[in-house]
């Protein structure tokens, strides 16, 4: 029974050896990208049927099957087909599209199945050109792009069966492979980078902010807002679509049931909608449970909530307001948030910015404050990990990441024998008993 061109599907009779009439058949055929594949199906008339569906199946994925087709339509297809295939997120599918700029007019222009090694290395070569370098996040993200890229032109019949235009390109520092182990599987947490201390403000330092803040602002909820974000560890999107109803305030068991984020897409990419979207998913797709610190919090915390059930006459109050809204009502932005009040307060508290450094490490921003909302999130952290000793999967799990691995990484102190924690727990089980 043929398939598409080249990828015939065939049917196999068992063997003697089996007996009865429930012998098992087998359906042998390519898949999109060449790979030869098989399955089984127990009966001629089940088998038949199988091969039917796949010769339909196969025939229906290729939608595109022509080589000659230009790179611009590979482009088209990975950023629409592709993508709804896959389930983007929002802030995903935008991060996709700005990535796409590396991508020159010659090479939108070539032939799809005459994409080669040397094309891909020179688009990564104009990346590092423009002044970023090998291994930093944009070189990193620009090479996944590629990868996406060279999947969707395999599977949609772009490129022929067994052409890699990716073959032996690496994207991923050096450090992510074994030293000596060019086949080893690479360490996909290599590109995590551990926070320098002068990335971290103090609590000294944070709450002289926070003041500073409520004076320029001559808002009381701003001088929160930036506590909030230091007792909570919450990303800016998550704490900007934060709703009432999904805080805790019980002092026993203070927590925030994160489900959603706010998500700013830049103009040129909105196609005419607006740019600041809510109930996105957050981060990683998987809603979650975050501990804040209530005692540093409680008062303000508890005006701020008193406040939003007394005033109901407006639309969205009650359980399901924003929590800490902008000045004039909605999510704040965090663009406007860091030239309205940020960047004021931090030139107020004389912080330091990153053109006054003395050094930045590759990848690294090359201008603004050194100390940003972000930061906050970093301050909850390595107190908990170093100062708190709480559990490194309870500390992962609040803040939202995939893997202790990147907890670890970011904010365990490497360089200091951590055996304190172990003295304090065999000491503490003792006296229980």
């Amino acid at each position: 029974m043929p398939g598409r061109p080249g990828t015939p599907v065939t049917l196999h009779r068992p063997g003697a050896a089996g007996g009865g009439p429930k012998r098992s058949w087998r359906v042998k055929y390519y898949d999109q990208d060449g790979s030869r594949r098989e399955t089984t199906a127990v009966g001629q008339d089940a088998a038949l049927a199988k091969a039917e569906a796949l010769v339909a199946s196969l025939a229906a994925a290729v939608l595109a099957p022509s080589t000659t087709r230009p790179m611009s339509e590979v482009l088209e297809t990975y950023m629409t087909r592709f993508a709804a295939r896959k389930h983007w997120a929002l802030k995903y599918r935008y991060e996709r599209a700005q990535t796409a700029r590396w991508l020159p007019d010659w090479f939108l222009g070539l032939p799809a199945g005459g994409w080669r090694v040397q094309h891909t290395e020179d688009v990564l070569q104009a990346v590092v050109a423009a002044g970023y370098p090998l291994g930093c996040q944009e070189y990193r993200r620009t090479g996944a792009f590629l990868s996406g890229l060279r999947t969707t032109a395999r599977e949609y019949g772009y490129l022929p069966p067994g052409s890699d235009p990716m073959v032996g390109v690496a994207y991923n520092p050096p450090s992510a492979r074994v030293h000596g182990r060019p086949d080893a599987p690479r360490d996909r947490f290599s590109a995590v980078r551990a926070v320098p201390p002068s990335a971290i403000p103090s609590d000294d330092a944070i709450e002289e902010f926070a003041d500073v803040v409520g004076w320029l602002t001559g808002d009381w909820r701003e001088a929160l807002r930036v506590r909030f974000l230091r007792a909570s560890g919450l990303r800016w999107g998550e704490h900007a679509d934060l709703r009432l109803g999904r805080l805790t305030l019980d002092p026993e068991t203070p927590s925030i049931y994160v489900c959603s984020q706010a998500v700013e897409v830049p103009k040129r990419y909105s196609n005419g909608g607006p740019t600041l979207r809510l109930g996105q998913p957050p981060k990683g797709g998987q809603p979650r449970y975050a501990f804040y610190d209530h005692d540093a919090i409680a008062d303000a915390l508890e005006r701020r909530v008193a406040e939003i059930r007394r005033d109901r006459t407006g639309s969205g109050r009650g359980e399901d307001a924003l929590l800490l809204p902008a000045p004039r009502g909605g999510a704040v932005r965090a663009g406007t948030y860091a030239s309205r009040v940020w960047g004021p307060a931090a030139a107020a508290c004389a912080w330091q910015r990153v053109e006054d450094a003395d050094g930045r490490e590759p990848g690294t921003k090359s201008r603004g404050w050194i100390w940003t909302p972000h930061s906050l999130r970093h301050r909850y952290a390595t107190f908990l990990v170093r100062e708190a000793k709480a559990d490194l999967f309870d500390v992962s799990e609040w803040m939202g990441h995939s893997d202790t691995a990147i907890t670890r990484k970011m904010y365990v102190d490497l360089s200091e024998p951590n055996v304190t924690g172990g003295v304090h727990a065999i000491r503490r089980l003792r006296r229980q008993r």
